[in-house]
């Protein structure tokens, strides 16, 4: 699980690895002193190093914020920092949608975290169940489409994430199961 860390407390914390997570990565937006705290927060709660990842995000441009910086779905054209829109989709295989779950607040899933306009909401938790959202056509259609280097829809077709870093595990995974 990925968070800001912002509504995160000792009771929550202690829950989410109580209901089964292994990892959480902490993006820290604001100051070492943020940091320190989220890490005093995991240690107060017992969990070992190999269960949290404290993810400093707000090193200065130079050091790059700390992030690997992309245009985010086409998103950041207009950001104090900007990076421009592909005008041709990148013909390379994506594998995002095949090992990330990205919830909003409001329930709506995204095929992809990268997707900061919401261009492609493939369901809803407050509607649907995650069994029947991760293995939806719609889904599955994309991760088809990904799979294969073509990324000629929305949101997609603008973004320059390099989504091979991870994943590959999770391609071969599903393939055998589609």
């Amino acid at each position: 699980m990925v968070t800001n860390g912002d509504v995160l407390n000792e009771k929550r914390l202690s829950k989410l690895y109580k209901s089964g997570l292994d990892t959480l990565l902490i993006s820290v937006y604001d100051s070492k002193k943020q940091e320190n705290k989220l890490i005093e927060l995991c240690l107060s709660v017992g969990l070992r190093p190999d269960q949290y990842v404290i993810r400093p995000r707000y090193l200065p441009p130079e050091d790059d914020f700390g992030i690997t910086l992309s245009n985010r779905g086409g998103r950041m054209s207009n950001a104090g920092f900007p990076i421009e829109d592909l005008k041709e989709p990148l013909s390379e295989p994506c594998f995002y949608p095949h090992y990330e779950f990205f919830m909003d607040y409001q329930g709506d899933v995204l095929l992809c975290p990268h997707d900061w306009g919401k261009k492609s909401i493939v369901g809803n938790l407050n509607h649907s169940n995650f069994i029947d959202i991760w293995t939806a056509q719609t889904m599955n259609d994309a991760r088809r489409s990904l799979v294969d280097g073509n990324r000629c829809f929305s949101p997609c077709n603008v973004c320059d994430v390099r989504g091979t870093l991870m994943g590959e595990k999770h391609v071969d995974a599903w393939k055998m199961h589609e």
